[in-house]
């Protein structure tokens, strides 16, 4: 249903809210404060980030709502402190706005979009001693690398070529490798013992040896309580990670220069990780199989039928996941419960990402 008054809708808002935080109110939003809110704020709009990326227009307009909510909120508890309203924050963006586009409401002429952005960009920059400025520290790593190597850019400090971004990425993999070799030779700081997760350091599971499928082997090494290795290791692995967010700030800025954004790169790798992950565990109940018997093989072929269901849904695990029932070929009796190679399937190789 749209409603055809957004000023009435948005009084009626603010005055549920009012309500919500009056004597009479709700106790629970009485007692939030500024801070208080803040990890509400931040899941709400990753919520809204969710929605937007997955294409569901029902989940847009419920998370909208409730990005809105928070802002409403934080509005009226410094209404209720003797501080700023909505007023003041709905009248300060909207003169803003009217600011930053002076080609919309004043006699600026700018024809492009990229005029536009970088006229922005000055107006924004007027009055900070650093074009690093008003980034803020808590933004997600890979967000924040990517907006300090934009900003960086913009003064001029930027790479040649692509290829030059390429031999950075393998210097610093090769300059992290060395930095974890030299951590594992001064002591026991990278264990060879336990477990994390279901996975044990040599990269294989309880059992037969599960390898984590597109994982490469996760948690192949692990690092030890602060209290366990001398100083020495504690320092080379920490050096380690140095050379690591190294690697990790030079990939960041590839995505950069060849127009990805890093980190909604990352959410849809993870998201379609889990989701091939969660087919292979519906898979693995409808035979009756316990994980963490099975080999490196199995798990491949798993996630290689989880990659064909992405493609269609007439894959096998479709079916399972529709019908609850095994697919077609697997074992199902109690001595023959084994995770069989599809007949057509090529020589096993890893699985590509």
């Amino acid at each position: 249903m749209t409603n055809s008054d957004p000023a009435a809708a948005t009084l009626r808002l603010l005055e549920v809210m009012a309500r919500l935080l009056a004597p009479e109110g709700c106790p629970w939003d009485r007692a939030q404060t500024h801070r208080s809110l803040v990890p509400f704020l931040l899941e709400e709009a990753y919520e809204l980030a969710e929605a937007i990326e997955t294409g569901d227009d029902a989940a847009l307009r419920e998370e909208l709502g409730d990005v809105l909510l928070q802002v409403v909120f934080h509005a009226r508890l410094s209404e209720r402190e003797g501080g700023f309203a909505f007023a003041d924050v709905a009248g300060g963006l909207a003169d803003k706005l009217v600011a930053r586009h002076p080609h919309v409401f004043a006699r600026e002429k700018l024809a492009t979009a990229e005029q536009v952005s970088d006229a922005w960009e000055r107006r924004k920059l007027a009055g900070r001693a650093s074009r690093l400025d008003g980034i803020p520290a808590v933004l997600p790593a890979l967000m924040r690398a990517q907006k300090l190597g934009a900003r960086a850019a913009s003064a001029g400090f930027e790479w040649g070529s692509t290829e030059e971004i390429h031999a950075k990425v393998r210097e610093e993999l090769e300059e992290f490798k060395l930095a974890l070799s030299a951590a594992r030779a001064q002591g026991d700081g990278v264990q060879g013992g336990g477990a994390a997760d279901g996975v044990a350091p040599d990269g294989v599971g309880h059992g037969a040896g599960q390898v984590g499928a597109g994982q490469e082997a996760a948690g192949r090494s692990r690092v030890a309580p602060p209290d366990a290795g001398q100083d020495g290791t504690r320092r080379g692995m920490a050096d380690a990670e140095l050379e690591f967010g190294d690697l990790l700030f030079a990939l960041v800025q590839l995505a950069r220069w060849s127009g990805v954004d890093a980190e909604t790169a990352l959410r849809r790798a993870s998201r379609k990780f889990a989701g091939r992950f969660r087919h292979m565990e519906q898979a693995l109940k409808a035979a009756g199989r316990d994980s963490h018997a099975l080999d490196a093989a199995a798990w491949w072929d798993l996630w290689e039928r989880a990659k064909q269901e992405e493609g269609g849904l007439d894959s096998d695990l479709a079916h399972v996941a529709k019908a609850g029932q095994a697919p077609a070929g697997w074992a199902t009796t109690a001595e023959e419960k084994k995770i069989p190679s599809r007949p057509d399937a090529a020589p096993r190789k890893r699985p590509s990402r």
